[in-house]
């Protein structure tokens, strides 16, 4: 989706409003403009080529895997989905948001905070998960504790990633995501036509998770130093927990539904359920999430750019704001409702006709990926002003009025379930 570029109209010194505009913020927010549009760029054709390289492998996958394998790995990733988020997220939206990310001692303190969580987070779903894999599958227990790997093979060069994203340099960004997306496609491919079953999706996303990482460290100079600044602890830890917390409540609302199927509906149908999600994601979430990525660090950096003397820049962003919302409401739309139209024949020739069952949850899922993807995007505004908090108590009604909708409409199918959630977003 197009960045509005024009923050600051005109060159030099100008009028506007009755105020006179100097050159140098003019300039400087130009700049930014031309940084979050660059970084879109890269950031959505990075996620974008990802994105397709496993679609292809998902279709391969379709032919040879059960619905049973998708449902276990999917509810598994489901799960730790919710770790990630407090042992990576919070941590890492700390250092975009924060002005100073790349002083050395506030980087560090920031890697290793975000690797301790991770291990000791990791050390815990591997104690829990039989309490947690709730499903007759033998191997679901340990196809849960296997996946949670990658969360400890991710955070080692996740203060990297965020460090890029704090610079808008999402072109640093770009290899290791197309990296890790091939590999993991092209190894789950590989394994499922040697006999692996569930194993060839563990084992792409770990493979994919390891070759990703190593690209992330290989490009980056950064590296981390021995020590923690222990004045940095606490404060970092107090502003990422406003993330982690708004970055959970998030999560539950994308993936709740997920794991309520699983536990009410078993991995047969989960695995329907997951595989309507794929086109939509491809096709209208992968949109968004790009922008989401790139517009949070870019209103970071212009709130903390922004100077006495330039008090007019707050409006236009606003006013920028407001466009990109306009623009996202025109493509999510006619793709989403594109999609819906098509779901039977998309589902028949592109998985088979044994995923008949995805078919109402496709049309429904892509009309919801619309309306998320266009009511996600004030909450970039929110956590770049500071303003989790008002993110997180909007999230907290959505999930008031979701979760009990959800859990009566599992008792009766996937199809009522993706109703459910289609019908809390309108």
């Amino acid at each position: 989706m197009p960045i509005d570029t024009t923050l600051s109209r005109g060159v030099g010194r100008g009028r506007d409003n009755g105020r006179a505009v100097s050159a140098e913020p003019t300039a400087r927010s130009q700049r930014l403009g031309v940084a979050a549009l660059a970084g879109f760029l890269w950031g959505y054709g990075g996620l974008m080529l990802g994105k397709v390289f496993f679609f292809l492998a998902t279709l391969v996958l379709a032919r040879v895997l059960v619905p049973e394998d998708f449902g276990l790995v999917a509810f598994a990733l489901a799960l730790l989905a919710y770790v990630n988020n407090v042992a990576i997220h919070g941590v890492g939206e700390t250092l975009v948001y924060r002005a100073d990310a790349r002083d050395q001692r506030v980087a560090s303190t920031a890697w290793w905070l975000a690797v301790g969580l991770s291990v000791a987070l990791v050390g815990a779903v591997w104690l829990l998960a039989p309490l947690v894999a709730r499903f007759e599958d033998p191997d679901a227990v340990w196809v849960l504790r296997v996946v949670s790997l990658y969360l400890v093979v991710a955070s080692l060069t996740s203060t990297h990633a965020y460090l890029f994203r704090h610079d808008l340099q999402f072109r640093k960004l770009f290899l290791p995501e197309q990296v890790s997306g091939f590999v993991r496609g092209g190894s789950a491919v590989a394994l499922a036509l040697a006999g692996a079953g569930v194993w060839s999706l563990v084992g792409g996303q770990l493979a994919g998770a390891v070759v990703g990482a190593a690209t992330l460290a290989w490009i980056s100079r950064w590296r981390p130093s021995l020590t923690v600044a222990g004045d940095q602890v606490g404060p970092m830890l107090r502003v990422g927990s406003a993330f982690t917390a708004v970055a959970l409540i998030g999560e539950a609302a994308k993936n709740l539904d997920f794991v309520i199927v699983g536990i009410r509906l078993g991995a047969e149908e989960l695995g329907y359920y997951v595989l309507a999600f794929r086109l939509p994601e491809l096709a209208v979430l992968a949109l968004f999430e790009a922008a989401w990525g790139v517009l949070f660090p870019f209103y970071s950096r212009v709130r903390n750019e922004r100077s006495e003397g330039d008090a007019d820049l707050a409006g236009r962003l606003g006013e920028a704001y407001v466009r990109t919302l306009r623009v996202g409401g025109l493509l999510a739309f006619p793709l989403a409702l594109g999609i819906a139209a098509l779901a039977q024949p998309l589902v028949t020739t592109l998985y088979g006709d044994r995923w008949e069952p995805s078919v109402w949850p496709l049309a429904l899922v892509s009309a919801w990926a619309a309306l998320h993807a266009v009511v996600g995007m004030p909450g970039t505004v929110f956590k770049a002003l500071g303003r989790p908090g008002l993110l997180t108590r909007c999230i907290v009604v959505y999930l008031v009025l979701l979760l009990p909708s959800l859990w009566f409409a599992a008792g009766y199918g996937i199809v009522e379930v993706a109703a459910a959630h289609l019908d809390r977003d309108l």
